[in-house]
């Protein structure tokens, strides 16, 4: 059996809907984003341009899940690059790409075969940037500081 019960929170009802679902007696929770909400990337795209970023690195679960509505708790290398123009891309172990394709806001899905694999994870990446041309080009990214 699924129960769904959406709680909204004073005017972000519209941007943010957080449900409960019990699902064979467990809880889940489900965070949803609106769409126009994600629509925040078009700025985030205009700022990238007026500071001469071409294309934009983000690793911290926080920033992917804010740009992407995908949020993964997981220990394998997870991204989302906004490239030039505003398109999305995800970069996810092959076991989640359904998951990505299902409830991530991306245009597109590239992943990584698991462990061990012949190539490490992080060449597959540096092939998915070299793809749309970004060599010598400019790309930002956050981090995180342990400190």
């Amino acid at each position: 059996m699924v129960t769904s019960r959406p709680l909204h929170y004073g005017g972000l009802h519209q941007l943010i809907s957080i449900s409960f679902y019990l699902v064979f007696g467990v809880i889940v929770l489900s965070l949803v984003i609106s769409k126009r909400e994600i629509e925040r990337r078009r700025l985030l795209s205009k700022r990238m341009r007026a500071q001469g970023i071409d294309a934009l690195y983000l690793a911290s679960s926080a920033n992917v899940a804010y740009v992407t509505n995908f949020f993964i708790p997981t220990e394998r290398p997870v991204a989302a690059i906004l490239l030039e123009g505003g398109e999305t891309v995800m970069f996810v172990p092959r076991l989640e790409v359904e998951h990505v394709e299902r409830y991530a806001y991306v245009d597109r899905v590239e992943y990584y075969l698991e462990y061990p694999d012949e190539r490490r994870p992080m060449y597959v990446f540096l092939d998915l940037m070299r793809r749309p041309r970004l060599e010598g080009r400019t790309v930002g990214f956050d981090f995180t500081s342990s400190t």
